[in-house]
């Protein structure tokens, strides 16, 4: 188990309530859109996405990852909800680091893995339009 005061000292406290209570969290049967990588680490990150006028209605992801991992992919799905295509391939892995007010640098690479994979999921559904 994983030292309490260790985790504090390591993570601010919005990257272990994500980790702990993620939002958006499972898979979706026939999306609109669909990414999924599995990164260096071994993490796998899939991002499933629904679309209504052009924004997308729905954003769920699944991951496999550390807790980190499952961190990136909440915020993620936060951070697009009811923004177009434009706006979603704009996210970098520095947006979520941010908004997770930052990443211990043996996991920057989890916030990378989540925007390369948001970004195939966009591709995946312009690709289908």
């Amino acid at each position: 188990m994983v030292d309490d005061f260790e985790e504090r000292r390591k993570n601010t406290e919005r990257m272990i309530k994500e980790s702990y209570d993620p939002q958006n969290v499972g898979r979706m049967s026939d999306p609109d859109g669909f990414g999924e990588i599995t990164g260096s680490c071994g993490d796998t990150m899939e991002f499933y996405m629904r679309m209504k006028d052009g924004q997308i209605n729905e954003i769920l992801f699944y991951t496999d990852g550390c807790e980190t991992t499952i961190a990136c992919g909440s915020v993620a799905t936060q951070l697009v909800k009811g923004k177009g295509m434009e706006e979603t391939l704009a996210i970098t892995n520095e947006d979520i680091m941010d908004e997770l007010g930052g990443l211990p640098e043996d996991h920057q690479h989890c916030a990378q893995l989540t925007a390369d994979t948001l970004r195939k999921a966009v591709t995946n559904y312009l690709s289908r339009k």
